[in-house]
């Protein structure tokens, strides 16, 4: 085997993998991609994509094709064994924050399709059937030893990303514990046409008691459906059920005549709820699944990777560029550890307290307090508004961490995601760019002497003048790369003091070319 010249090795080509590789080509940094599968995946059980990841699929010029491909869930039906109890639609509430205030149906094997299809374009193609077997930090990068058909190879990189799964040979490798507890619950996930009573083109999720918890995502095609559940207890038995052997409880589930056949798959699997303990030691780096899992409450774990690598990339990008200090990648683990921490802890919440349980006073929160309360507290707007920035993931910030530096003291704050809005006939997004930074000068801020100093190849400086949108107040808000804002600003000397000192961005005389789109 002859080793790809690079310097980063991308361990996993799954959703993860494949973005990291999408967003480095874009900086020009062409990284060499391995997986120990024999080819792109033909099954997958995630299907939603949030309004975060299409935002950071827009910077790519990739959302047109998701939403092509995808079905547009507009909303989320709610139902017990009595029938439907609630109705969270996203595009009321999602309306102003997002240029997709929606979740998008899209099969992840459809996903990384997508993102297979850009990396060609870019020249990139993925190793398949190459196992990662050894892996050894040196002063200068990581040695490593892969196997391919019977051949073995030595390779040493600077940097090793590990986006393998949950079963990660990297984190095997480094030792890194993967602390939590496998679900006690058997899943199962099924595509298949329904006929019946499910709200067709509309996320169904019911909370019965018969099976526990079940969703019904709509797909493309007439009445198809992904259909994810909880196996009854008297089938865990079974070592491997099969769609049949559960046939007569989707004849009455929740109580209803619904007719489910022409099934294209049918699986079990069991969910574990686990977080690394370092998302980073050395040159080496874990993300997505091999990261972090958790139960499927929410539709957040292929998101939860996505957003990883959308994190990690620029950081790596410019230090491979010669353009900011190592010192930056310790960012990565400080940012998302944390965030994977609370979710994992939400959604295990979330699941095993308020959907699988049937236990004592949270039963009979589940079977008859839930019904009666949640109808009316779904036509809140201010409820619909919080579901909504939670589980797009438009919400999760980096408040507080060593990047996000907040002098103006506003609404919105470093470590926010910046904010969509239009002004003036602009996009705010529009001027986003996952290859540099850009400094939004707003209102009188805009006008400040000084502003043209901060020159620099790898910002943008976008001034208005016009009222930009709610909770943002006038000053300076420098972006990142992944759309997060890192300093809120008075002054452009606080911002260069940022940009030199917090971040060690440097420009070096021979500056590499970017690659377009």
């Amino acid at each position: 085997m002859t080793a790809t010249p690079s310097e980063v090795l991308i361990v996993g080509a799954g959703p993860t993998g494949l973005m990291l590789a999408a967003l480095l080509s874009r900086w020009g940094v062409v990284p060499r991609i391995i997986d120990s599968g024999s080819g792109p995946s033909q099954y997958s059980k995630a299907t939603g994509v949030q309004a975060r990841t299409l935002e950071a699929f827009q910077q790519l010029g990739l959302s047109d094709a998701a939403v092509e491909y995808g079905l547009i869930g507009t909303a989320v039906n709610l139902h017990n064994d009595q029938g439907p109890i609630g109705r969270l639609s996203f595009g009321d509430a999602g309306q102003g924050v997002s240029p997709f205030p929606y979740i998008l149906i899209l099969p992840q094997d459809r996903t990384e399709a997508i993102l297979g299809d850009d990396l060609r374009t870019h020249g990139l193609n993925v190793e398949w059937n190459t196992r990662l077997e050894g892996l050894e930090q040196t002063q200068a990068g990581v040695q490593v030893t892969l196997s391919q058909g019977g051949q073995v190879e030595t390779a040493s990189y600077r940097y090793v990303l590990g986006a393998d799964g949950a079963r990660s040979s990297v984190r095997r490798l480094l030792n890194v514990g993967f602390q939590g507890e496998t679900y006690d619950h058997l899943f199962f996930v099924a595509d298949l046409r329904i006929d019946g009573e499910p709200v067709q083109g509309e996320l169904n999720i019911f909370l019965s008691s018969v099976f526990k918890f079940a969703a019904m995502f709509p797909m493309k095609g007439h009445r198809r459906f992904r259909l994810v559940g909880v196996v009854p207890p008297e089938y865990v038995h079974l070592e491997h059920p099969s769609f049949e052997d559960l046939q007569p409880y989707f004849r009455e589930k929740m109580g209803r005549q619904m007719q489910l056949d022409d099934v294209d798959w049918f699986a079990t699997y069991r969910v574990h709820h686990r977080v690394a303990e370092a998302f980073k030691v050395g040159y080496v780096f874990l993300l997505g699944d091999a990261a972090h899992v958790h139960s499927p409450v929410g539709g957040q774990g292929m998101n939860t990777g996505l957003q990883d690598a959308y994190n990690l990339a620029w950081k790596l990008a410019l230090v491979l560029r010669g353009q900011a200090d190592a010192a930056l990648l310790d960012s990565y683990h400080e940012e998302r550890h944390p965030n994977a921490v609370k979710l994992v802890n939400t959604t295990d919440r979330i699941f095993s307290g308020f959907i699988a349980s049937e236990q004592g006073w949270v039963g009979f929160v589940r079977r008859w307090v839930l019904p009666a309360v949640l109808p009316g507290l779904m036509r809140l707007k201010r409820a619909q508004r919080r579901a909504f920035d939670t589980l797009s993931q438009t919400a999760l910030n980096y408040r507080g961490h060593r990047l996000s530096v907040d002098t103006l003291g506003g609404q919105v704050k470093a470590g926010d995601r910046f904010p969509w809005f239009t002004v003036g006939g602009q996009d705010s997004f529009a001027r986003l760019s996952p290859t540099r930074f850009t400094l939004f000068a707003l209102g009188g801020a805009a006008q400040l002497p000084g502003l043209d100093d901060l020159n620099s190849p790898l910002l943008e400086i976008v001034q208005m003048t016009e009222q930009a949108a709610s909770g943002l107040t006038d000053g300076l808000y420098l972006v990142r790369p992944d759309g997060y804002i890192g300093l809120t600003a008075k002054t452009p000397n606080e911002m260069q003091a940022y940009l030199d000192g917090v971040l060690g961005l440097k420009v070096p005389s021979s500056t590499p070319e970017l690659v377009a789109g």
